[in-house]
């Protein structure tokens, strides 16, 4: 992996980060100083879930964009 294309997980929400250093606080939780980086054994794994989240919230968006476009 290139040394900065590292991956960071929020041990406190998990929210996903990437970079050459930790990011200092979370966007997601606020918590300062939570991530620690992904094992090399993980990465494969965390990554798929990951975007499997981010395409569940696209979904979810165009959902109720649409049921807005109903009313």
């Amino acid at each position: 992996m290139k040394p900065g294309n590292l991956m960071w997980e929020c041990d406190s929400c998990g929210k996903i980060e990437y970079g050459g250093n930790p990011p200092e606080e979370c966007e997601e939780c606020w918590k300062m100083n939570s991530f620690v980086q992904v094992d090399e054994d993980e990465l494969d794994i965390k990554r798929e879930a990951n975007i499997v989240e981010k395409i569940k919230i696209d979904f979810d968006k165009e959902d109720e964009d649409a049921d807005e476009e109903e009313d």
